[in-house]
Formats: C-alpha cells, structure tokens, sequence
C-alpha cells in the first residue's frame, strides 16, 4: 500500500525532472519509520535522477522535534533546511 502510494506520486514528476524526496521520522514508532523510510529508498532508488534528504539521520537529535516526535521546532525547521540543501547540493555536483 505505501510503496503504491510513493509510486503513484512518481508518476506525476516527469522522468527528466530531478527529484528529492525527504525521507520521515516518527519518534514514537520506530518500526513504521524503518518501514516507510525503506519504502521511500526502493521505490525512488528505482526511478534514477533522485536522491533522498535523511532528515531521519537528524530529526530527533538536541531538540529539533517538538513534543509530538514528529514536527520541528523552529531550529528543527533549520536543520530540516540545511540538510534538504546540503543534499541539493550534492546531488547538483554529482550531475
């Protein structure tokens, strides 16, 4: 079901056009993270001309996320940025 959804947002990015895909974190549900986030790297993986932002690998580190595990605060929102940037970037150099 996730991976049909994740698919179906594809298909309505044009093949030509780069994409970057921010990958999710869920601190309360550790197992549904993993599950989606792996999801998320085979369906886009497969696609080519992608690349996914691990905001996963950073979200719940020195209080980003707000009390519900799943929205940053307002230095979260900065992390979320910079590492939404710094993936950009890398995936602009790598082109």
């Amino acid at each position: 079901e996730r991976a049909a959804a994740i698919n179906e947002l594809l298909q309505t990015v044009p093949d030509e056009s780069p994409l970057v895909w921010v990958d999710t974190y869920f601190r309360d549900r550790p197992d549904a993270t993993t599950d989606i986030n792996n999801t998320i790297r085979d369906r886009v993986g497969q696609r080519g001309n992608s690349v996914i932002a691990s905001w996963s690998s950073v979200a719940d580190e020195d209080g980003n996320l707000r009390d519900d595990g799943v929205h940053p605060r307002e230095q979260g929102s900065i992390v979320f940025a910079n590492v939404v940037g710094n993936t950009i970037i890398e995936f602009l150099q790598l082109a």
